[in-house]
């Protein structure tokens, strides 16, 4: 759509967000809009970012258990954000300890007129290194990084990072500057706080060296950081349903000793989670081409398949079609085919709400149809209006000739027809293709069985209307038959006699790129709900959904583009009714907000309704609500009013124009919207996951089907002997980095889909990541023991371990369910309930740490999933239910 990539469908031609005005006298909101304006309203990610607070006392602190890998070793590092409330001579950031005080590793504080800061490694004697003079200063937060190397030359062994600097002035406790080549081998617990009257906040322990370009300060840490292995404790205050602090890595969870809290983070500019928004093309989600794994890492998800019509109401791709059944029947079988619907005649009908043909200007019907008995004027679709004058159906007609109408009437009576062209008593498949667009004869196309059938019309010059008729009517299928309706597709375009012949005797797969443009289908497979369409955004809500069951941080929002919202925006009728039908969305969807994508306006009172229509939009929903606004390089006319109603600006700076690709055209965008009047953070600032070439637009991960060895630092290469122009791997990271340091709001791209698998070490999210991550984790609510050194954890906190390294979804599943471990999976097995295997795996996973299973044929039922990961002796058995 406008300058992304083209949609699929034609409809697409502490909190984290600051509080929002709402209902107030416009005196007062004029006030309050010009104060929050000049103060700029403070973004914070999804999810709180928290730290563990300590109050001074030597009975407070937190327990990582003996942590060996720090034990007789010559190289760790020990990093963390700390904020001193009060300089406490002799206390700790870190130790652990041995014996007795000369056998220890420890970063503490020493005389506050010298703010000298010790770190020890001392192996029975004490050998220190200190630093005098620091840059840490009392109520500021400071990233601090301990770097030990013990095979380091004299002075060398250890290095010391301040806030990303190497500090250079420091002195060690013995004139050679040597300390031991190996830590101490101790038995002693790694202590955190003690004595410590402040806050700490991204504790790290690595059991590698560091240097200073590898030290991450200004982001979190996933699995796919390049030392993840060499991470041995993680610890954050986000997990605040947790008493004890939980180790990301699952091994080393803290106990809290006196009185550890954990607080909200507060006056830290170098360090806060930002926005990381994705959006995503519903068709494509559905055909599979969006992992799951890949939407795990946003914070932000906006599903991109909805749109406004002219009078304000959202229309949206893929409609809510389950059918309410009357008078009607759910066979298992029928004369060879499998799962039907019986229509009994007089008063039957699946009413299947309002979503469809509704002012559509192209679509195509088919099903199979069985004629128990002719009834005259029964319908086997029918969406009408207020009389017969506004309807699109097929009809049966006088039985003597067997007729059946295909009506497109749009304030007329409209249609083409056809005669004997199917037998009462057997399975007939029946097909209406429709473009208004296309000239006369050429409108409707007609496949009975598999082959074209030519239509007679009742208009001269056979010309139907253009575009369906406009009203918010139901959709039914079979009102008034008699007869079987089964396998029955709704397509949002125009099918060919010879594409419906190729697909009417079998299942349109899932992964197959016809499936995305299916508007409906219902394949009459389920006793439970015949009539239920598989393809509803209700579901493809649902389904994503799930695979953030169990995790926090993450927002769903919809997003609205194009429509005819000019029109609807022009009067104050069109923007009631839009706000209207906006807020009630997101109820009847459970949505946490709305993105607009409105950008497109030409001139300014067109920039004056949008700015209206986004101030009506914002009024009409509650404070909790997310309300973004998508804008562009050359397109950004908001007045102040518009920037305070909404949380966050999305700026595309990407197109079809390539002249915005560069890292130099990003800052500068940005350096132009600042100057224009928009809050630093409230912006964020958009990437083209895409590529440009000779003026067709092409995925990044076709470029990687042709170069899957790019250099990182490629931003052009050579595809059909035309440069294709993007941004790869390090000016993705760089965009990030600048996003980051401006202390932007965050960073969004268009989009998840033209991007490659998140498993693969060249895709763009990652790279992004490293620079912006999405704090999506797994919530951990109780930890109550240490688990380091062969330390038996109890069954619950086992599971909670593996939960977060091990994961099933959708679960409960129907069609498709995906594996995903932290490690590499080395097989799976799934048991029915009997114990009998219907799914084994092992060849071919590889390095692979998510797998996907079919499970459409599988009976319903709970199942068990047996998955080994590697290097581990035994499997890890987790429960699936099938529906």
């Amino acid at each position: 759509m406008n300058c992304k990539l083209s949609c699929n469908k034609p409809y697409c031609t502490g909190s984290f967000y600051p509080k929002k005005i709402k209902n107030t006298s416009m005196l007062w909101r004029n006030f309050i809009l010009l104060i929050s304006v000049l103060l700029t309203n403070t973004l914070s990610a999804q999810i709180t970012n928290r730290c563990l607070e300590f109050d001074g006392q030597s009975n407070t602190y937190v327990s990582a258990g003996d942590v060996n890998a720090l034990d007789g070793v010559s190289a760790f590092t020990v990093e963390a954000w700390i904020y001193i409330d009060q300089w406490n001579e002799g206390a700790y950031i870190y130790k652990k300890e041995g014996a007795n005080w000369t056998y220890k590793i420890s970063m503490s504080l020493g005389p506050v007129a010298s703010k000298r800061l010790y770190f020890h490694v001392s192996d029975g004697i004490n050998t220190y290194m200190a630093i005098d003079n620091s840059a840490i200063s009392v109520g500021n937060w400071h990233h601090v990084a301990v770097a030990y190397n013990g095979g380091g030359s004299a002075y060398n062994q250890m290095k010391v990072y301040i806030d990303g600097t190497e500090v250079t002035n420091k002195w060690f406790s013995n004139y050679e500057g040597v300390l031991p080549s190996l830590t101490p081998s101790t038995t002693g617990d790694l202590v955190i706080g003690r004595d410590f009257n402040g806050k700490i906040d991204e504790l790290r322990v690595w059991s590698r060296t560091l240097s200073g370009l590898e030290i991450e300060y200004r982001n979190t840490i996933n699995t796919y950081h390049p030392y993840y292995s060499d991470l041995v404790v993680y610890y954050t205050g986000d997990q605040y349903q947790s008493t004890n602090v939980v180790d990301y890595k699952g091994t080393h969870h803290g106990s809290v000793s006196g009185n550890v809290t954990k607080g909200v983070v507060s006056g830290n500019d170098n360090f806060n989670y930002k926005i990381v928004s994705a959006y995503i093309r519903e068709g494509f989600y559905q055909i599979g081409e969006i992992k799951d794994e890949y939407l795990l890492n946003n914070n932000d998800l906006i599903l991109f398949g909805a749109a406004p019509d002219s009078e304000g109401q959202i229309r949206v791709s893929y409609p809510d079609n389950d059918g309410v059944l009357t008078n009607v029947d759910y066979l298992s079988s029928y004369s060879g085919r499998n799962g039907v619907l019986k229509f009994n005649g007089a008063g039957s009908s699946a009413n299947c709400n309002k979503g469809l043909l509704n002012a559509t200007g192209e679509f195509t019907f088919e099903a199979w149809v069985y004629i128990d008995e002719w009834v005259e004027n029964s319908t086997i679709f029918l969406k009408q209006g207020n009389d017969w004058t506004n309807k699109v159906d097929i009809q049966l007609g006088e039985v003597a000739s067997k007729r059946l109408y295909f009506h497109v009437n749009n304030n007329g009576n409209t249609y083409a027809a056809v005669d004997n062209s199917i037998t009462v008593g057997s399975w007939n498949h029946i097909a209406f293709s429709y473009k208004g667009s296309n000239p006369a004869f050429g409108q409707i196309a007609i496949t009975i069985n598999g082959s074209a059938v030519t239509p007679w019309y009742n208009t001269s010059g056979a010309t139907i209307p253009a575009t369906c008729p406009s009203g918010n009517d139901n959709f039914y299928l079979g009102n008034g038959f008699k007869g079987k309706l089964d396998e029955i597709r709704m397509w949002g375009v125009y099918r060919t006699p010879g594409q419906i012949a190729s697909y009417m005797n079998g299942e349109i797969n899932k992964t197959w790129w016809d499936y995305s443009l299916m508007s409906a289908y219902w394949k009459v497979n389920d006793s439970v709900a015949p009539a239920k369409d598989l393809k509803n955004i209700r579901t493809d809500i649902n389904t994503i959904k799930q695979i953030f069951n169990g995790r926090e941080g993450a927002k769903f929002r919809i997003g609205l583009a194009t429509g005819d919202y000019k029109k609807m925006m022009k009067t104050e009728t069109g923007r009631r009714n839009f706000a209207h039908h906006v807020k009630d969305f997101l109820n009847e969807y459970n949505l946490d907000g709305v993105d607009l994508d409105f950008e497109w306006n030409y001139t300014s009172q067109e920039w004056a309704d949008y700015n209206t229509l986004i101030e009506t939009v914002n009024d009409s929903l509650p404070a909790s609500s997310i309300f973004s606004v998508s804008l562009h390089s050359y397109f950004y006319s908001l007045t102040p009013s518009a920037m305070n109603a909404v949380d966050f600006i999305g700026m595309q700076i990407y197109g079809p124009q390539t002249e915005l690709f560069p890292y130099d055209r990003f800052v500068a965008d940005y350096n132009k919207f600042i100057n224009y009047g928009y809050p630093a953070k409230k912006l964020v600032m958009g990437l083209p996951f895409y590529a440009m070439n000779n003026g067709t637009e092409i995925t990044y991960k076709s470029i990687l089907d042709v170069y899957p060895n790019l250099e990182t630092e490629k931003d052009t290469v050579q595809i059909n002997n035309y440069p294709a122009i993007f941004n790869g791997v390090d000016t993705v990271k760089k965009k990030a980095a600048y996003v980051a340091a401006q202390n932007m709001g965050g960073i969004m791209y268009w989009d998840s889909r033209t991007d490659t698998d998140y498993t693969n070490s060249k895709c763009l999210l990652r790279a992004l990541n490293t620079e912006i991550n999405a704090n999506v984790p797994t919530l951990i609510s109780t930890v109550t023991s240490k688990f380091a050194n062969g330390t038996k954890a109890s069954s619950e906190e086992q599971d909670l371990i593996i939960k977060d390294q091990l994961r099933l979804y959708p679960n409960p599943a129907s069609n498709m369910v995906t594996v995903r471990a932290k490690d590499p999976i080395e097989s799976i097995t799934v048991l029915n309930q009997l114990g009998a295997r219907v799914y084994f795996r092992k060849d071919h996973i590889g390095n692979e740490n998510f797998v996907e299973i079919n499970t459409s044929g599988y009976k319903s039922g709970l199942y068990f999933v047996k998955v080994k990961l590697r290097g581990d002796e035994k499997s890890q058995t987790l429960k699936l239910l099938v529906r």
